[in-house]
C-alpha cells in the first residue's frame, strides 16, 4: 500500500510494477505538488523481500555507487532516513550553504540591501527543490527503488527498515554502507538552546543574529563566517589550533585570516571553550580567560560518521568514529 497523509489522503493497493503508473496518474489529477512529492517519496513503501545490491544511504556516494549497480543490470535499492533524497549535501551541507552564500554575494552589490537570514534561506530552498527534482529523476529512470526509512543490519545480508511506524524487511546479496556523516557536538555544550546550533541547525535561523561565535575555523566554520560578516554580523571565531582552514598551506591559511579580519571578523587562536553560560545571550569561556557573549554560537568542530544506528556491531564491525 502507498498511503499519504496531508491535505488530501489516498491509499492505494499496488504492485512495484504500476507504482509509477500511479504516480504518473496522480501527477495529472489535481493533487498540489508537494503531495505528490510526497507520495513519490513513499513508493519507497513498495519493498521487495530480496535486492542484488542494497544502498544505505543516497548523499553522493550513495547515488553513485546506486547508478552503477543499476546500470550494470544489478536490482538495487537504496535506503534513506530522509523522506527525499540527496542526503546532507543535499539538504543540510553542500548545497544549501552554496546557494545561501550565492544569495548574500548577489545581495552585497546591490545599493541599499538589507537582507534578512530567513529571507536568504528560504530563497536557497528553491535550489534544493531543484536538486531533489533532478536526483529522484535519476533514480527513476535508472528503476532504482528508495526506501525512506531508518536501516539497521540485522545479519550481513538482511536490513531492518524503520519507516511510517512499521518494520519491514528486505535482503540483498550485497550491502553498500553510504550513511554519511554528521556534525560533531561536544557532549558539554547543550544544543537544545535555540541560539547554539552546529552546521546542519544553522540552516533553521530564523532570523539575522547581532553577533555570532562559531567555535572552529576549519571550512565550515570560515564558510559561515565568511557569510555572516557580510551580512553585517559581528563576527567571533574561537579556534583549538594556532591557523584555520587545517590542512592548506600555511600561506593559504594566513592570507584568507587576513582577508577575513579586513571584513570585520575577529580570532580568538590557540584557545578552547571550558564552558558555556545560556541565557538572553550565549557566553563562553575560554581557557586564556577570555569570555565572548554574542546572540548566536555555531558549534563548527568536525564532523562524525553516521554509523551508530546501523547495528554493525550485530555483523561484528568496528568502527573508530
Amino acid at each position: 500500500y502507498i498511503s499519504v497523509t496531508g491535505v488530501q489522503t489516498c491509499a492505494l493497493p499496488i504492485s512495484p510494477r504500476y507504482a509509477d503508473d500511479a504516480i504518473a496518474a496522480l501527477d495529472s489529477s489535481e493533487w498540489i505538488p508537494s503531495e505528490v512529492a510526497l507520495l513519490r517519496a513513499k513508493r519507497r513503501s513498495v519493498m521487495r523481500e530480496h535486492y542484488d545490491i542494497a544502498v544505505i544511504g543516497s548523499g553522493p556516494g550513495g547515488e553513485g555507487a546506486a547508478m552503477t549497480a543499476a546500470k550494470g543490470g544489478r536490482r538495487v535499492a537504496v535506503i534513506d532516513a530522509d523522506i527525499e533524497v540527496g542526503g546532507s549535501c543535499t539538504h543540510r551541507g553542500t548545497i544549501p550553504s552554496k546557494a545561501l552564500r550565492h544569495a548574500i554575494q548577489r545581495l552585497a552589490g546591490e545599493s541599499g540591501a538589507d537582507p534578512d537570514y530567513g529571507e536568504l534561506i528560504r530563497k536557497a530552498e528553491g535550489v534544493i527543490r531543484n536538486q531533489v527534482q533532478l536526483r529522484s529523476g535519476f533514480y527513476e529512470r535508472n528503476h532504482v527503488e528508495v526506501i525512506a526509512g531508518r536501516a539497521t543490519l540485522a545479519d550481513p545480508h538482511t536490513i531492518e527498515v524503520m519507516t511510517d511506524g512499521a518494520r519491514h524487511r528486505c535482503q540483498a546479496d550485497k550491502i553498500i554502507l553510504a550513511a554519511g556523516s554528521r556534525p560533531y557536538r561536544p557532549p558539554d555544550v547543550d544544543f537544545s538552546n535555540p541560539h547554539i546550533v552546529d552546521s546542519d541547525t544553522v540552516l533553521r535561523l530564523k532570523r539575522t543574529p547581532r553577533s555570532i561565535t562559531i567555535y572552529g575555523a576549519g571550512v565550515i566554520g570560515c564558510e559561515y563566517a565568511c557569510m555572516f560578516a557580510a551580512l553585517g554580523v559581528q563576527v567571533h571565531v574561537v579556534e583549538k589550533r594556532n591557523h584555520i582552514v587545517g590542512g592548506m598551506d600555511n600561506e593559504i591559511s594566513a592570507t584568507l585570516q587576513a582577508r577575513m579580519e579586513s571584513a570585520g571578523v575577529k580570532f580568538f587562536m590557540a584557545d578552547s571553550i571550558t564552558h558555556v553560560e545560556c541565557g538572553e545571550h550565549v557566553e563562553l569561556h575560554l581557557e586564556s580567560g577570555t569570555s565572548i557573549k554574542t546572540n548566536a554560537v555555531l558549534v563548527s568542530s568536525g564532523r562524525s560518521g553516521q554509523t551508530g544506528s546501523l547495528g554493525l556491531e550485530k555483523i561484528g564491525v568496528e568502527t573508530t568514529s
